[in-house]
């Protein structure tokens, strides 16, 4: 129903993973791997699905992942998507990428994550990071897993060439490469960071009282250095199969993260989140089995938010 909306160039950019699209596959291919066992003869009479992360109650374990420009899906954009988040009482991450303003977007929201970008200028992200916890966020989730732009195919075909507002991405330059060649991907990418090391992790903490989340965790020690780091949470992410290709399915990552932790004695001093190929609420229950305190979801929300807005 959302694709009889989209045009070419927003289903494109929605929709696909990056060169063969093999890690986009197989994150739903590796939770159709795992098995559900069941106990029975246990009582069920009374359960709850509330949770809380990072010390905010919220109705059940699945949030709405940082995803870009939900205006190409829905008139209200991320204000839609924030609306429907706080009807559920769950947790919408804000992304980078928004084409509504993250300010703006605050004043709707019940619960305030916001995701970050760290561009190649520090003085421009270290502005952003002031004005995201002016703007009243409590959480934010730094995205490290985009050196580089994912090489996009269809992307690039069908590129979005429309000018992206630079009030919203904190990099000034962005706007006059919005209709360059390479499609959005390449455009979106050209201002981030690409010197990152852990120490940038730090760097962020001395600037903010905000919690850190550190998204696009794909081995588990990079988890252990995570934790070791000081963050309070570890998001598993493959970026949806939209930047490395050939990537193991985020519940098979989150398996051997998990396995590392415990291992360790670790798993208590971080919460840890996965998104990638959670389409049913079978995916979900597997992700909290192997360890997930909480899943994030993309895609999806995208197609409900172009069908039928927020609701």
């Amino acid at each position: 129903l959302a694709n009889s909306k989209f045009d070419l160039s927003t289903y494109s950019y929605y929709n696909f993973g990056s060169i063969d699209q093999q890690s986009y596959m197989e994150n739903e291919r590796a939770f159709k791997r795992y098995s559900i066992v069941p106990s029975v003869l246990v009582d069920v009479s009374n359960v709850s699905t509330e949770i809380s992360l990072l010390g905010e109650k919220i109705s059940m374990p699945i949030c709405i992942a940082p995803t870009a420009m939900h205006k190409y899906a829905n008139h209200e954009g991320e204000v839609g998507t924030a609306k429907a988040a706080n009807e559920v009482d769950t947790i919408f991450c804000m992304s980078t990428v928004s084409s509504v303003g993250f300010s703006e977007v605050s004043k709707t929201l019940n619960h305030k994550w916001k995701q970050l970008y760290v561009m190649t200028s520090l003085n421009i992200t270290e502005k952003a990071i002031q004005n995201i916890e002016k703007a009243g966020y409590t959480v934010l989730v730094i995205t490290v897993d985009t050196p580089g732009p994912g090489i996009r195919e269809v992307d690039i075909i069908g590129k979005l060439n429309q000018s992206l507002d630079k009030s919203i991405i904190p990099d000034p330059n962005l706007n006059s490469r919005s209709k360059s060649a390479g499609g959005t991907s390449v455009q979106l990418s050209a201002g981030f960071n690409k010197t990152l090391n852990w120490d940038i992790v730090n760097w962020i903490k001395e600037r903010t009282k905000m919690k850190l989340v550190i998204k696009g965790i794909h081995r588990a020690d990079d988890a252990v250095k995570a934790v070791e780091s000081g963050v309070e949470g570890i998001y598993v992410s493959n970026h949806g199969g939209r930047q490395v290709d050939s990537t193991p399915g985020t519940i098979d990552m989150l398996a051997l993260i998990m396995e590392r932790l415990r291992k360790e004695r670790l798993e208590n001093k971080v919460e840890v989140y996965v998104d990638g190929g959670i389409r049913r609420g079978s995916d979900i229950f597997k992700a909290l089995a192997v360890g997930a305190k909480a899943v994030f979801i993309g895609r999806p929300v995208l197609w409900g938010l172009g069908a039928g807005g927020k609701e």
